[in-house]
């Protein structure tokens, strides 16, 4: 896949806008719009950091062209969405701790665990479909 069709998928598998990646990453939505229309890709390194910072991946993922790339996509996809689905959990569970508030460390740390819970459900699940 092309730097361009990864970006699409990933954007649109995560139900992202083209201005949403404009607000977090700091390029504009027509920078966006160029980069999936395969027009144009990044001349710097900030923004392929800056994508796999966003998107939880390996820089690699953005500048290299590999046949498993659909695959990859499927799975940073699944993780990026666990990921809001954790931070919009603690969120609404805020008010339920002491104080109203959880630090950013003990944000972390729920997230981790849902994690953690999220890709053991994952590796069982995968390991009772090939059994």
């Amino acid at each position: 896949m092309t730097f361009g069709e990864k970006l699409k998928a990933m954007r649109t598998g995560a139900e992202e806008r083209q201005e949403d990646l404009e607000k977090d990453i700091g390029i504009t939505k027509r920078t966006v719009i160029l980069y999936e229309r395969g027009d144009r890709t990044p001349r710097s390194e900030k923004t392929y950091i800056a994508l796999a910072e966003h998107y939880k991946t390996p820089i690699e993922f953005w500048k290299e062209d590999r046949e498993d790339d659909a695959d990859k996509i499927e799975e940073y996809v699944a993780y990026r969405r666990s990921s809001h689905a954790a931070e919009k959990i603690i969120e609404n569970v805020q008010g339920l701790f002491a104080g109203g508030k959880l630090s950013e460390i003990d944000k972390f740390k729920v997230i981790k665990a849902l994690e953690k819970t999220f890709w053991e459900i994952d590796n069982k699940d995968n390991n009772d479909s090939t059994e």
